[in-house]
Order: structure tokens, then sequence, then C-alpha cells
């Protein structure tokens, strides 16, 4: 008779998993704000107090649900559309933000405050909007010359113009005060990459069995292919001279062979690609880092 109530509870705890979190930080936040006791806990003052307590630690889910409450109650503070949106980056709803932000600004983009600026191009990096981050930084109006100069940097380098992004790194580091450290780093970093030509690994593939595997650092793959390559050919070449043209050896050797060469050079183009994508991928994981830590 007492199982199946537990089960019961059980049950629903599991279903209402976040509201019973919800719940747990609300009495939380009451624990250590025992001023609160015996007011009004559902008044705006309150309500903004709880939603930054969410804030502060973390709960950014929670914490979302309330500033829309509170955003409801004052569609003016734009102090709270701008911890609105924050709650909903760091939450990872980027779309749910960028949503919101463009109903919040009722298409006033060039306008927006610093602080909202900001978050949209935090939005539209983390979601890979390239070119619409690129047109909202030229339009903008509010950004310093510094938020500017950053997230210029970091669009270029999101949008694999490498070259460009470096070129205005120097730019920048001459004449933007305060540029970051972290920004100019990345860019000597990318400077030193040296991308593999996926011509060049095929030709090299084509001279020499495995050798464009080994032009893009797979030394281990290259040699399996010379190795195997090499081998097939050579029975091949044993067929023919025992039987001559007859040989069925031979040409099934020689047609192994044959294959794995025309394959080798396409997978050394192909190796050479990934090598490119890999550094790519690198450094723009590097500039992701850097605006998850950026405060502006």
């Amino acid at each position: 008779m007492i199982i199946h109530p537990i089960n019961m509870t059980i049950k629903f705890l599991k279903v209402n998993s976040l509201r019973f979190l919800q719940v747990l930080f609300f009495l939380n936040f009451l624990i250590f704000n025992n001023d609160l006791l015996g007011q009004d806990i559902y008044s705006f003052d309150n309500s903004k107090k709880y939603a930054e307590f969410l804030l502060s630690s973390s709960q950014f889910k929670f914490a979302s649900e309330e500033f829309e409450r509170l955003v409801f109650m004052d569609s003016t503070d734009s102090d709270l559309k701008y911890k609105l949106i924050y709650a909903y980056r760091k939450s990872g709803e980027n779309e749910t933000g960028i949503s919101r932000l463009k109903d919040l600004s009722r298409g006033q983009f060039s306008t927006m405050p610093q602080n909202l600026s900001v978050e949209y191009l935090y939005l539209l990096l983390n979601t890979g909007k390239i070119i619409e981050a690129d047109v909202f930084l030229k339009d903008n109006l509010t950004l310093s010359n510094l938020n500017k100069s950053v997230f210029k940097t970091c669009n270029l380098f999101l949008a694999e113009n490498f070259r460009e992004a470096n070129s205005y790194v120097k730019y920048a580091n001459e004449n933007i005060h305060d540029f970051p450290g972290e920004l100019s780093f990345i860019s000597a970093h990318s400077e030193k990459i040296r991308f593999k030509s996926p011509l060049i690994a095929a030709g090299l593939s084509a001279i020499v069995p495995g050798t464009g595997k080994a032009y893009t650092g797979n030394y281990v793959d290259g040699l399996i292919s010379l190795l195997f390559v090499a081998g097939n050919t050579w029975q091949s070449y044993k067929g023919f001279s025992r039987n001559g043209i007859e040989s069925v050896s031979g040409w099934i050797f020689g047609g192994i062979s044959l294959g794995f060469y025309v394959g080798n050079i396409y997978g050394s183009a192909k190796a050479a690609k990934r090598y490119n994508k890999m550094k790519v991928n690198e450094t723009k994981n590097q500039i992701y880092n850097f605006l998850y830590n950026y405060s502006y």
C-alpha cells in the first residue's frame, strides 16, 4: 500500500524535474534572503532579486523564464532586456535569443544599446550567421570602436577569411586602444599554418604512391599505401613473367594494384582537404573560446 504512493511521487518528480528544481532554488533564495519573509514575494522588486539570484548562480534556463516575466511587466527597462538575452545565450538557446531580441528591438537594430548589440553579435556568431553579423557591424551606431574591431576580427576568422583577418589584426593593434592580446595571439598562430595543396598531394601520390599521404602528415597511411600498391604490382609482374599476358594472377593483382593506386591519389587529395579543415577548425575553436570568455 505504501509502495504505490512512493512510485507515483518518483514518477511525478521525473516528469516535473525542472519545475521541482526551480522550486528548490526559490526556497534556497528565500532562506538566504530572510528579509523577504513576510513581504509580497511576487512583487516586481522581489521577482527581480530572484531572477538576478538565478542568473548569478548560473541557473540560466530558470533565469530566462523570470526575466521574461519581468520584461513583460516593464518593457522599457533595457537592463532587463539585456539580462534576458544574456540568460538565453548562456543557456544555449541562441535562436530563441535572436528571435526575442528582434521582437524587443522592433527593427531598430542600428541604435540598440551597446550591451544588447554585443549580445546580438554573440548570438549571430554562435549560430554561424556570419553574413548577418557583418551587415550588423557595418550598420550599428552604438558599438565602441574596440567592440567593433573585436567582433569584426572574430567574424573574419569564423568566415575563414584568414588573410584578411590577420591583416586587420595588424591594423587594430596599431590603431585600436586595448585591442585584446588573445586575438593577436590567435592571429600569429594562424599565420604559421601551412595549408596543404590537394593538387600537390594527388601529384605526389601519382608519382610515388603514399607520398601524398606523407605530405599531409599521415606517414603510417602513406607507408601502408606504398607497400600495398608496390606489393600487388610485384605480384602482378611475377604472374605476367611466368605465364605471359594470359596470367590470371597477373591480371588480378594488376587490377588490385591499379585500383589502390587510383584510390590513393584520390585519398591523398582528400587527406589534404581534411588537414586544412582541421587547421581551420582549430583556429575557429580558439575564436569561440575567446568569445565565450570575452568581457566587453
